[in-house]
């Protein structure tokens, strides 16, 4: 079938479905992605009060070297490659909705008003439109979840610490 054979409805219904699978595929990837968090960030603060809380067992320094190096491993990649790869995701899919999202304001001849826009925390639209991307580090729901990320890693650390022999 021609595209120019379909009429305005037809149209706007395949732009219409292509925007909602586009947030469908943004909303199974920050589910997936908080998931990851939270099982990290659980299984950190296992180790942390298993270490603490440990009556019969007490790390020496190698053991403790090997859980440091561990820990900033697993928090070093989930904060600086995990974190910017879903960031970078997240705003393509959200890109690639408001495209399809646009072509049916087009179609209908409406268009969002300013005060609708997505903005960001910073009250700028960059990270939505145009071709620069700002770093994921602005952006509150990733900085706070490297933030929190980082906090447990730090407690595995110092738990591990306070207990070497």
């Amino acid at each position: 079938m021609n595209p120019n054979e379909l009429s305005v409805k037809e149209r706007a219904d395949i732009l219409l479905t292509l925007a909602k699978e586009s947030i469908s595929r943004f909303d199974t990837l920050a589910e997936m992605s908080w998931k990851l968090r939270l099982s990290v960030w659980a299984a950190l603060g296992a180790i942390a009060a298993f270490v603490v809380s440990a009556n019969t067992w007490q790390p020496n320094w190698i053991e403790c070297v090997i859980g440091i190096v561990l820990t900033v491993a697993i928090v070093s990649v989930l904060v600086f490659s995990w974190e910017r790869f879903i960031y970078k995701r997240s705003v393509r899919f959200i890109r690639v909705s408001r495209h399809w999202e646009s072509e049916v304001q087009k179609l209908v001849g409406a268009n969002l008003p300013d005060h609708l826009r997505l903005q960001n925390w910073l009250g700028t639209r960059g990270w939505v439109s145009g071709d620069q991307l700002e770093p994921w580090y602005t952006q509150p729901v990733y900085l706070s979840s490297a933030l929190i990320t980082v906090f447990f890693g730090v407690l595995v650390v110092v738990a591990l610490l306070r207990r070497v022999r």
